[in-house]
């Protein structure tokens, strides 16, 4: 025991020398990861992100729906000459519920399943200045939810897509703005930059009749609607990256 620990060097200077490492590891990327060669801090030219996204349904909307979307978002940007903004596309994919309900017919029990999805497709303009490994940013968006639901029938242990004038699908027009910040983690080649990535958003939705999947009516072979705003609130969190 005694010849081991002897020969372990726990002197200041080694101390030091490791916490000097570490410190330089920890802060380091400024220079590894955000600058040139030249020390210079290289602009950031193409961006994106993948994150899980929640689509909160606000006012009216979230009366008729009762229920958050939960989905995934990819985000893309390019920089737009010399100044510090991101022109990009920005596409949600999200469903918020899904509804079953048995029908007999003759001796046959039979179950419609529909699934209710929020699509939002939007143009990006993020203002980004340059900074180190936080960068935080401000972003509008303009674009449209797409409210659609999709319905299968079940019996017999069979499962058919549903006739396709059960399902319902509506747009209505999209805008907003939010903020966020992404976080620099390390350089991944050859991809490059990684990181993560979190932002809240408040979507402004115009009205549109909304395909409601607890609605769903069997003897007519249709999907009820409702009429309403189609505004949400969108927190996102995620992965970061600059290639």
């Amino acid at each position: 025991m005694h010849k081991v620990a002897s020969n372990i060097d726990i002197s200041p200077a080694k101390i030091t020398g490791l916490f000097m490492v570490l410190l330089m590891v920890g802060t380091a990327p400024r220079a590894s990861l955000g600058q040139s060669q030249s020390g210079a801090e290289a602009p950031v030219i193409r961006q994106g992100g993948l994150t899980y996204s929640a689509a909160i349904p606000t006012g009216d909307f979230g009366d008729v729906l009762d229920r958050t979307s939960q989905g995934v978002n990819l985000y893309l940007g390019v920089k737009a000459g010399s100044l510090p903004l991101y022109l990009g596309l920005d596409f949600d994919i999200g469903q918020y519920g899904s509804e079953e309900r048995t029908v007999t017919v003759g001796f046959v029990d039979g179950t419609f399943e529909t699934t209710s999805s929020l699509y939002q497709p939007h143009i990006s303009a993020r203002y980004q200045p340059a900074g180190g490994r936080f960068r935080p940013f401000v972003e509008g968006l303009v674009g449209a939810n797409v409210l659609s639901t999709s319905t299968t029938y079940t019996d017999f242990g069979t499962t058919v897509e549903a006739p396709q004038d059960v399902d319902e699908t509506s747009v209505a027009f999209s805008a907003g703005a939010g903020v966020g910040v992404d976080l620099r983690l390390a350089r991944v080649k050859p991809l490059g930059i990684l990181g993560l990535t979190g932002s809240f958003y408040y979507l402004y939705g115009s009205e549109a009749e909304v395909p409601v999947a607890q609605g769903v009516a069997v003897a007519d072979g249709g999907v009820s609607t409702v009429s309403t705003n189609t505004s949400v609130l969108q927190p996102e969190i995620g992965l970061y990256f600059e290639f």
